[in-house]
Order: C-alpha cells, then structure tokens, then sequence
C-alpha cells in the first residue's frame, strides 16, 4: 500500500521526542501527539492521517489527535473517542502561554507535529514544550508565498526570523524532497532538516499489466501536487 510517507522514520522522529520527554517529565502510560495541520485540509492532512493509521497498526502505546486550524478558530479531532471540541484562538499575545498551556494539560498531549507555519501555529509552537515541524511547502520563506505568482517565491525576512524562533527549538525538522531542504539550508544553514520522501520503502505488488487497443483514447489522471518541493526533481 503507498503511503504519504515513510512512516517508520517519522515514527522514528516522534518516539526520539518522547523518550527524552518521559526522561525530563517522567515516564508515561500512554503518549499522545497531537499533528497540528490546516483547516482547508488536503494533502496535509492526508500525510498526517497516514502516520496516525501507521502507528494505530504499530502500536497502542501512542495515540494521535488533530488540531484543524484557522485563522481564529481551531478544531481538535480525536478519532479514537469519536469526540471533537471547538476552540476560539486567543486574540492577545500574553494569552497564548495559557491557552497552550491549558489545551496539552486537558486533552494530555505529549507531543505536537505540525505541518504548517503560519502566523497562527508559530505563535502557538511559541508556546510548546515538545514538537517537530514538518515543511511540507515554501510556506515557511514567506507568510504570503502562495498569493505570489513566481516559481520561488520572494522572500519575507521579517516571517523568517518569526519561524527560526520556533524552527531551532524543534525536535526535529522535516521536509518531503531534497529541494525544499536545500531551500530551508539556504535560509537557516545552521539548522538540521532531515528528507524523508513521500511513499514507502516496503515493496508493492506486482499488478497485471492492463493493455489498452489502438481505438481506445488514453485516460490520464494528476495525482498530488507535482513541483520539485514535493519530490517532482
């Protein structure tokens, strides 16, 4: 079955995290991460939820939970009790530390995973203990990189220096392809990204060759996105 990642290394990634986190906070029954992905969904959260089933068949020792999130508003997901709770974002900046604070402490959250920086999540990974950043996009060179129309686009140094605050102090960093890490070294050549590339390494099965006459048109279908950040080099 192809995978959106290799999800033995990510799980990898997060069980690093948690062990140091059970060293520093004492040990733990049960952990759960909490991936923290956007509110209009798609591929990442398609990526997100695969690493969630991937470990459902790996382990019981560790839960997953989403935090869909908005520009104001957040909804936390937890498939396992079929639950959902609606938050509303802290408009204030001296009310974040409390609202991160109070949210891992009610719903247990040992570790977050987000997969996107925006004004919103930087401000919130702010305010975390333990969490890794997966870039799954140029998002992180500029706040507004995909209002703009060029291949690349200009960079803001302004949202660079908001997103290193939170980029050195993760766990760990990742990104899908070998050009989005050397964009990332670019801007922050004193910070680690790993690559660790979409599919799986295990081996897929061989499917019966499907012949098509000469009458009949071909049939062509656009799977994901395929631009060089997401592996497409």
């Amino acid at each position: 079955m192809l995978r959106y990642a290799r999800n033995d290394e990510i799980r990898g990634l997060a069980k690093n995290a948690l062990s140091l986190h059970e060293f520093e906070f004492g040990s733990m029954i049960t952990q759960t991460i909490m991936h923290i992905i956007p509110a209009s969904g798609g591929g990442i959260e398609r990526f997100a939820r695969s690493i969630s089933s991937s470990e459902a068949s790996y382990s019981s020792a560790r839960t997953h939970c989403f935090l869909h999130i908005g520009s104001s508003h957040a909804a936390l997901e937890m498939p396992e009790q079929n639950r959902y709770a609606l938050f509303e974002l802290p408009k204030l900046e001296q009310k974040w530390p409390r609202f991160v604070a109070g949210l891992c402490a009610s719903y247990e959250i040992d570790l977050l995973h987000c997969h996107v920086l925006t004004p919103v999540t930087v401000k919130l990974l702010a305010n975390a203990i333990q969490f890794l950043i997966s870039l799954h996009d140029v998002g992180f060179i500029a706040s507004n990189a995909f209002e703009q129309t060029t291949p690349e686009p200009t960079v803001d140094y302004f949202w660079l220096a908001k997103c290193r605050r939170v980029l050195q102090r993760a766990r760990a960093i990742t990104t899908p392809s070998n050009y989005l890490q050397q964009l990332f070294q670019r801007h922050f050549p004193d910070l680690v990204a790993l690559v660790i590339e979409p599919g799986t390494a295990e081996p897929s099965e061989a499917s019966a060759e499907i012949v098509r006459t000469t009458h009949q048109k071909p049939r062509i279908g656009i799977v994901g996105a395929i631009g060089p950040h997401k592996g497409g080099d």
